[in-house]
């Protein structure tokens, strides 16, 4: 019976080869011209298309103009269309004085069609630069310019290209004023964080939670930043402060900021310019994030080693008098006089020494 069936298999299937090698000239032929035409046309539709996503951009309050491109390649499955070296200047706040003073550059936009027959797919960004003219920048965005950028957004109606600028345009927001967003969406760049007089680059990417995404920096750069202003920062603090990526160019700039004043005012006094440094920087830390974001930050920064148990005392007594402040409504230029003036404020370790249980704040 084998043999039967290997008699007749074989000269079918060499049939079939045959036939497939007739007309294989003719399918690739077809497929060539298909593909040709579809790569002369690509640069036709994105001019086409390219007024839609104006239009739709425009109605969300950011005006784009001066598009251009080296050139748009189509696949050869014809299953995703890329354009190369777009650069676009663009406006976030089209009614001021300063016209398309921003940039956007990037090194690939791809978009590939996943579902025929719904007609959605995917958009991604490959080596993108963005550049905020000091009028543009959002105020929850800490940073002025972005490289090395990555996006990729999944499911996207591409016969809907204001709908699919949509979603972009929304899952960016979400992740950046709330950081959280769902669905297929993740994000990753180089941002600069500003510590004095240098920029830090720092990596922020967006990192799965369950079925949202969220915004963090990774730890080792959290290291840098922190050695570049001069603090340690104990692995719990290190953990926490990367996942709050937009806060951390701020809290910078308060603890550079409370080491100043304190500095300026204490000079050569180490412990009340201790006293000052800690009040000031929660205090500023508070009125920044609220009392809670403030609690658990300088908590953490107690936790490292090195301070004797009195003197973690007095800086958590300290840390708690700057929430206190804030909540008074105390305004930050009367802080260093304060320092010295209001008795809940521990002045040196030996202060906290002898001060009753009760009277030490935490």
């Amino acid at each position: 019976m084998f043999a039967r069936i290997r008699a007749s298999f074989f000269p079918r299937m060499a049939r079939l080869i045959g036939i497939f090698r007739k007309y294989l000239w003719k399918v690739v032929l077809v497929w060539g011209v298909v593909w040709a035409v579809a790569s002369f046309l690509a640069p036709k539709v994105f001019e086409f298309v390219l007024p839609k996503i104006q239009e739709r951009t425009r109605s969300m309050g950011v005006v784009i103009d001066g598009v251009d491109y080296s050139k748009i390649k189509v696949s050869p499955w014809l299953r995703s269309v890329s354009a190369e070296n777009v650069a676009v200047n663009f406006d976030l706040k089209p009614n001021d004085r300063h016209r398309l003073s921003s940039t956007f550059r990037c090194d690939e936009i791809t978009v590939s069609l996943t579902n025929p027959f719904t007609m959605r797919g995917s958009i991604k960004m490959h080596g993108f630069e963005v550049q905020f003219h000091k009028s543009d920048i959002p105020k929850e965005l800490p940073f002025d310019r972005f490289s090395d950028g990555e996006v990729f957004l999944a499911s996207v109606p591409l016969i809907k290209p204001r709908e699919a600028v949509r979603e972009l345009f929304s899952n960016v927001v979400a992740l950046f004023q709330h950081n959280q967003t769902k669905g297929g969406f993740k994000f990753s760049g180089k941002v600069f964080v500003k510590v004095g007089a240098k920029d830090i680059p720092t990596r922020i990417y967006s990192e799965r939670l369950g079925k949202e995404f969220r915004l963090r920096f990774s730890e080792d750069d959290v290291r840098n930043v922190a050695k570049a202003m001069r603090i340690h920062l104990s692995d719990d603090q290190v953990k926490m402060v990367s996942l709050y990526p937009l806060r951390v160019p701020i809290i910078a700039m308060i603890t550079e900021r409370a080491r100043k004043i304190s500095v300026q005012y204490y000079n050569g006094d180490h412990w009340k310019q201790d006293a000052l440094r800690h009040t000031l920087w929660s205090f500023m830390l508070t009125e920044a994030f609220g009392p809670e974001f403030a609690l658990e930050v300088t908590d953490a920064q107690e936790t490292k080693p090195g301070n004797e148990h009195f003197e973690r005392l007095m800086d958590y007594n300290n840390n708690a008098v700057g929430r206190a402040f804030a909540k008074e409504k105390v305004k930050l230029q009367d802080i260093p006089r304060l320092v010295l003036e209001d008795p809940r404020v521990v002045l040196n370790p030996d202060d906290a020494k002898f001060r009753p249980k009760g009277q030490l704040l935490k």
